[in-house]
């Protein structure tokens, strides 16, 4: 997956050149300063058993690399799975850019990094958990939600009584599950997630708020996930990308759910037509109209849901991008806080020119037809 910036210089570039990458610096002046590889074996999820015709949870090779500018703006960040066998190994190249109602920013791919997209991975600027949890610091839901609507969407999924077993799928830092043992005694809960720092977090959270003893966090790929026995709610916001989409992640929640059980998603759409700078930031989205018809015909009824609204939106936008350039003027003997601060101050113009006036972001209640 290359970055919508740099696709038409690469485009521009003869077939049967010998190398892109030494190219690319005569037309465009960009140079591929810094690059980073990860080769590990990770269990397929449902998208990887689809494309490579194999079963959830068979054992597949990864390879992860990025490679960024001088400045530290991504440039590539190819996801290969390679099925594990004799001869030729077919490849499935997904795009796993952090995307989750979180809109990446210039310079960085960490939106909401502990998700659930590569484990150990790394981009140039700190990290991806570290830049995730400073940018995070002021709004730990990592979705354009306030404390109210969390709330509302949390009193509506879990089952009467607060009884029961919640999932959340690609946890991080285990807001969502804190807030809903905090207000139910009786729930139990379950997270996964890639990130190991956040689920350390997340197990002191929990241990500080006292409800630990029902909390139970498991490291790995969300999208690979076999848990024992199934849940009241399945949690999945701001995720998505983890599946390879919003369908996908329903069918993955669906495996999950118990009889009666419910879901609750949140992902982005297009609240307007967007420009080929937002589609190139925030990936190809469906208007929330087509959006709730392709939930409708994949087998599911809403019951509850919450569009955030424009101060939400912004709110997060500013915490966000507020809380990374805070950090960098007040580290400033830091050697990545003049990067910090650039890529706060770009992201902040994608989203003020790019893509604030098109994007929403949709949280869902959900039941399967026929439950």
């Amino acid at each position: 997956m290359c970055a919508g910036w740099i696709a038409p210089a690469v485009e521009r570039i003869e077939p049967d050149c010998a190398s892109v990458t030494g190219r690319l610096p005569d037309g465009t002046g960009v140079v591929f300063a810094h690059g980073e590889h990860l080769i590990d074996a990770v269990a397929a999820g449902a998208q990887d058993a689809g494309l490579l015709g194999v079963r959830r949870t068979s054992l597949l090779l990864r390879v992860c690399r990025m490679t960024t500018t001088a400045a530290g703006r991504p440039v590539e960040w190819p996801d290969d799975r390679h099925r594990v066998g004799r001869g030729r190994l077919p490849r499935a190249q997904l795009d796993r850019q952090p995307r989750t109602g979180r809109l990446p920013p210039a310079g960085l791919t960490a939106g909401n990094p502990g998700a659930a997209g590569t484990a150990g991975w790394q981009a140039p600027l700190v990290n991806r958990e570290e830049i995730s949890r400073i940018a995070h610091t002021g709004h730990p839901i990592a979705a354009p939600l306030d404390d109210g609507a969390v709330r509302l969407l949390l009193d509506s999924a879990l089952p009467a009584g607060g009884r029961g077993r919640l999932l959340d799928l690609g946890c991080g830092g285990g807001e969502w599950l804190l807030r809903a043992l905090s207000a139910h005694p009786q729930l139990r809960a379950e997270g996964v997630d890639v990130s190991a720092a956040a689920l350390a977090r997340a197990r002191q959270a929990a241990a500080r708020a006292g409800v630990g003893d029902r909390l139970v966090l498991h490291h790995g790929d969300a999208a690979g996930f076999a848990p024992g026995g199934a849940f009241d709610l399945v949690l999945c916001v701001g995720a998505t990308h983890a599946f390879g989409g919003l369908l996908p992640t329903l069918a993955a929640a669906r495996e999950h759910l118990a009889p009666g059980g419910r879901v609750l998603v949140g992902d982005g759409f297009w609240d307007g037509e967007p420009s080929a700078e937002a589609v190139a930031v925030l990936g190809e989205l469906e208007d929330l109209p087509t959006t709730l018809d392709r939930i409708a015909a994949d087998g599911w009824v809403p019951v509850q849901g919450h569009i955030s609204s424009r101060a939400e939106l912004d709110a997060y936008e500013w915490s966000w991008t507020g809380s990374l350039a805070a950090w960098a003027l007040d580290h400033p003997e830091d050697p990545d806080s003049t990067r910090a601060l650039e890529a706060a101050a770009a992201h902040r113009t994608e989203w003020l020119r790019g893509y604030r006036d098109v994007f929403g972001f949709v949280s869902l209640v959900l039941r399967p037809v026929g439950d």
